[in-house]
C-alpha cells in the first residue's frame, strides 16, 4: 500500500518535477549555489556539488525577488523581510496507481526564500484544490500567503533580524 498518487508539479510548458526536487534546484540558489541532498534525520546536510557560479546565484536571487515585489508573487512580500520566489498555478493531473488519469486537480503553488541575501529559510507551498475563486487555483492568491505566513513565523521564531525595517 502506497500512497494513491504520486505528487508531481508541472512547471512551464510540460516539465514535471517533484516537489522535493524543486525544493533543491531553489535550495541551491538560497544556498550559494551549493546543491544540497536532502536533510537525513540527524538534520545534516551534505553537499553535493556547486551547480552556479556566484554570479548567477545574485542574478537568479535579483529575478526571483522582482517575481514577489513586482511579479504574480506580490501576497508573498513581508512587511519584515525581503522575499524572492515563484509562483505556479496548474491544472494538476494525478496519477493513480501507475496509471495516468483524467481526473485532474486545480493546484496553487509557491517556492520561495528570504531573508534575500542571506536566506535562513526556504519554504514551498502546494495547495491540491484550493478554495478557488471564479478563475480557479492560483499560485499568487492562494499559495504565496501562506508562503508569507510561514516564513515570518518562523524566521521571528529564529530569532532573525528583520531586513525591512
Amino acid at each position: 500500500n502506497g500512497p494513491d498518487f504520486i505528487p508531481q508539479v508541472t512547471t512551464g510548458f510540460g516539465f514535471r518535477s517533484s516537489p522535493l526536487e524543486i525544493v533543491q534546484a531553489y535550495g541551491a540558489i538560497a544556498n550559494g549555489g551549493q546543491l544540497l541532498e536532502p536533510i537525513d534525520g540527524k538534520g545534516k546536510t551534505k553537499s553535493v556539488r556547486k551547480v552556479l557560479s556566484a554570479e548567477s546565484v545574485m542574478k537568479l536571487r535579483q529575478l526571483l525577488q522582482n517575481a514577489v515585489n513586482n511579479g504574480t508573487g506580490k501576497n508573498a512580500q513581508s512587511d519584515l523581510y525581503t522575499t524572492a520566489g515563484k509562483t505556479a498555478s496548474t491544472f494538476q493531473e494525478q496519477f493513480r496507481l501507475g496509471r495516468k488519469s483524467r481526473n485532474g486537480a486545480n493546484y496553487a503553488g509557491f517556492i520561495g526564500f528570504a531573508p534575500v541575501h542571506r536566506p535562513a529559510v526556504e519554504v514551498y507551498v502546494g495547495i491540491m484544490n484550493p478554495t478557488a475563486s471564479k478563475s480557479g487555483a492560483n499560485g499568487g492568491a492562494h499559495a504565496a500567503p501562506v508562503f508569507k505566513e510561514v516564513v515570518e513565523n518562523v524566521l521571528t521564531h529564529l530569532k532573525v533580524v528583520p531586513d525591512k525595517l
